[in-house]
């Protein structure tokens, strides 16, 4: 059951004990949409999924590919597995928004809105392009 005290532990353990969150998250939903060069829908949705699809079978070096380079090194941090598989299970009700925002030219930051069961519960999750080029994980 999506409860007021769920929606914000999800948000805090997500963002604070993977060690995710970038300085100042909270002011990124007031910059101005960039959708024309951030990753497409499809590809964010993609690594959200390949991430969150990754923990719920258990495979944490699966998972860690989809965070960020500089990132990596905090993830899983102090959760146990069993409550990394809750946190999945719970995320599979999760859609990104379309339209994110910059936080800077190499990441931008998606809305994401869970529905489960007549609760809601929205949360963001930030994309930063990698020394590669390729799209990952830096807020969760």
């Amino acid at each position: 059951m999506w409860t007021h005290a769920l929606r914000i532990t999800i948000c805090f353990l997500l963002l604070r004990s993977l060690g995710l969150e970038p300085p100042g998250w909270l002011g990124i939903s007031h910059a101005q949409s960039t959708s024309e060069v951030a990753p497409s829908l499809e590809d964010a949705q993609a690594v959200w999924t390949g991430f969150w699809s990754a923990v719920i079978v258990g495979d944490l070096k699966d998972a860690r590919r989809y965070v960020h380079s500089q990132r990596q090194h905090l993830f899983p941090g102090s959760h146990k597995m069993e409550e990394l598989q809750q946190m999945a299970t719970q995320m599979a009700h999760c859609r990104l928004d379309p339209n994110p925002f910059s936080a800077d030219p190499n990441e931008f930051i998606y809305r994401v809105r869970c529905e489960h069961r007549g609760e809601t519960a929205e949360s963001q999750v930030g994309l930063r392009r990698d020394h590669n080029g390729t799209w990952r994980l830096s807020v969760l």
